[in-house]
């Protein structure tokens, strides 16, 4: 007996997303992984960013 708490639809969902994904090339899924974090970045502030950037690559701003 398996324990799969998932829907049907997220069960459907999931398998689709992996097929996918299974199926780019590491070139592919950089690029996808670009373009995705750019458009999140996209929706930040001047000062979200700034922060989101202190906090994790401090480095980046030593030349500003």
């Amino acid at each position: 007996m398996t324990n799969d708490w998932r829907s049907p639809r997220q069960k459907l969902q999931d398998e689709y997303i992996a097929r996918i994904v299974d199926n780019l090339s590491t070139r592919e899924l950089v690029q996808y992984a670009y373009d995705k974090l750019s458009e999140e970045l996209d929706e930040y502030s001047d000062e979200g960013l700034t922060q989101q950037v202190q906090d994790i690559y401090p480095d980046l701003l030593e030349n500003e």
